[in-house]
């Protein structure tokens, strides 16, 4: 038992909760439980040999990157593609922004952020 609680606290972020309404930690708690069982089946893209939770973690943030990557690189060579993919990261900071960013970086922060990575 002690070694799942190490394991959960060190890869996971068990510890991690950062609210204290008991409902939102009891979400956490349960979340956390989720992604230690779901690790734990040796999930798709970890190969067999793999015996430890971080391992099966790194393995599967580097297939979801790769995974992402290609996605990017197939969205870049086509027609268009440039365009539709500056769009999509707009749409995206302007979603973050709306989720939250605008009490960081305010709005006029975020557009010239967004201005200067596009070049209007």
């Amino acid at each position: 038992m002690e070694l799942f609680h190490k394991t959960v606290k060190q890869y996971l972020g068990f510890e991690d909760v950062a609210t204290s309404g008991l409902d939102s930690v009891m979400s956490h708690v349960h979340w956390v439980y989720c992604a230690y069982i779901l690790l734990s089946m040796s999930p798709p893209g970890v190969t067999a040999g793999v015996t430890s939770l971080g391992d099966a973690q790194r393995q599967l943030q580097q297939l979801l990157a790769n995974q992402e990557k290609r996605r990017i690189l197939q969205k870049l060579t086509q027609i268009g593609g440039v365009q539709r993919y500056q769009d999509e990261l707009r749409q995206a900071f302007a979603a973050a922004c709306f989720l939250g960013c605008l009490a960081v970086c305010g709005l006029q922060g975020l557009h010239g952020f967004v201005g200067a990575i596009f070049k209007y």
